[in-house]
């Protein structure tokens, strides 16, 4: 039986008309339409990834000009989560599940059981003290609630809050439809309040490390988990607007990443900061830098004509055997035009 059930939709189109979507199952609403465009931001998500890792664990430590590119891959973290939201809120905005039992029994069975797994994995690895079987649960216990058994891991445990409360997101892009320009005002200034905190290390009672070190913790990133639902919500509309604005697009998202980084300069500059201590994720430049840079992305492979991807109707061109595309070009159209 199928999760899935016809429910107040969050899509409509500009003019008000229903969106064509592709057939369902009987009974209910019709999926969601394949958008190519965020094939291609994963994909350049992914390598910020590979280049902040790349680049902070670089054996001479980090400089100033690798601490400034950190400062602009780091939007990674932002982008990944907004993604998130955006695709769980376009899978949803039309036909909600039936029963969130469901929904969550799926999820936190592909993401839950490996968080879980490799946690005691590293929890032992690291060699825990023998001592009593309380003092070992209790201590693997917190473990598991704030994600250190490894770094890495924190994007697993934002990623199962983010599950936990999509119902709630649901609902608040339901209750607020109409009026989403002010609802994404909001999450920007909730989002910079946010970055205002956590750069001065407040602390707030005994929660670990204060507002230190937030980044296991969904409230951290809840500006830019709104801002991935309501442009779910105006998908269509959204890669209208990019579609048509392109110049206007790459010109913001150089202003922004060139106004991140000045700000990154100035801070180990006149105020004295080490290259490596200005968090990159803890950046106000990062709200902006993490709207703004999927644009290009979604004007590159937003459907040219007959819907086919801009990326993918560009690889498949006629061409002479001079202008064959390079081993990665061909990855990266096979990956956009699916």
């Amino acid at each position: 039986m199928s999760d899935q059930a016809p429910h107040a939709g969050l899509g409509t189109a500009p003019d008000g008309t229903s969106q064509t979507r592709s057939p369902g199952p009987p009974g209910t609403a019709p999926a969601p339409a394949r958008l190519g465009a965020v094939d291609v931001v994963r994909v350049l998500t992914v390598a910020l990834v590979i280049a902040v890792h790349v680049t902070s664990q670089q054996p001479g430590g980090i400089t100033l000009s690798s601490g400034a590119l950190l400062i602009v891959a780091h939007v990674s973290r932002e982008v990944f989560f907004l993604l998130t939201a955006f695709v769980l809120t376009y899978s949803y905005r039309d036909r909600a599940p039936s029963r969130w039992p469901v929904f969550w029994r799926r999820r936190y069975l592909l993401i839950g059981l490996p968080y879980l797994l490799w946690s005691a994995v590293y929890f032992v690895a690291d060699g825990e003290p023998l001592r009593s079987a309380g003092h070992v649960l209790a201590r693997f216990s917190t473990v598991l609630l704030t994600g250190t058994a490894r770094y890495h891991l924190y994007f697993l445990l934002v990623t199962m809050q983010m599950y936990l409360v999509f119902p709630l997101l649901r609902r608040l892009l339901l209750a607020t439809r109409g009026r989403h320009a002010r609802l994404l005002a909001g999450a920007a200034v909730y989002q910079v309040g946010v970055y205002a905190a956590v750069q001065p290390g407040w602390t707030l009672g005994r929660l670990p490390d204060g507002l230190g070190d937030p980044s296991m913790y969904l409230p951290s990133y809840l500006g830019f988990v709104v801002a991935g639902g309501v442009a779910a919500v105006h998908a269509e509309t959204l890669m209208r607007w990019t579609g048509a604005r392109t110049r206007w697009v790459c010109a913001g998202c150089a202003i922004v990443v060139a106004a991140g980084v000045a700000a990154y300069f100035v801070r180990v500059g006149p105020l004295g900061q080490a290259p490596g201590t200005p968090a990159p994720c803890s950046s106000p430049s990062s709200w902006w830098r993490a709207s703004a840079s999927p644009g290009p992305s979604w004007r590159w492979a937003s459907p040219g004509s007959g819907g086919t991807p801009r990326a993918g109707a560009w690889c498949a061109r006629p061409r002479t055997p001079r202008s064959g595309c390079t081993w990665p070009t061909r990855c990266c159209c096979r990956v956009c035009s699916r």
